[in-house]
């Protein structure tokens, strides 16, 4: 069926195609746009921790909290569990 240019009217629907690979696509974009928007607040989060916690760092006095490279000299206040363990293991 031939339509002229006068028969048609502003706004008016000529055709519906229906596409049903573009659709898909469509909806695989917008998930993957869903997936990286949640990921940025992941790493926002994290950011505002890590800043968070070098104020704490950065703010506490000197000689409390940890000094740069005392983490891996300072013995830990509990020993670990794997080590208590082993001392009540009898032979």
């Amino acid at each position: 069926m031939w339509i002229s240019a006068n028969q048609v009217k502003s706004g008016q629907q000529l055709r519906l195609i229906d596409t049903p690979e573009l659709d898909a696509e469509l909806l695989a974009a917008k998930a993957k746009l869903q997936v990286s928007q949640a990921q940025v607040k992941v790493k926002e989060a994290d950011a505002a921790f890590a800043a968070s916690t070098y104020a704490r760092w950065r703010d506490s006095p000197k000689g409390r909290g940890l000094r740069a490279g005392s983490a891996k000299t300072r013995r830990p206040a509990i020993p670990p569990l794997w080590r208590s363990s082993k001392r009540r293991v009898r032979k």
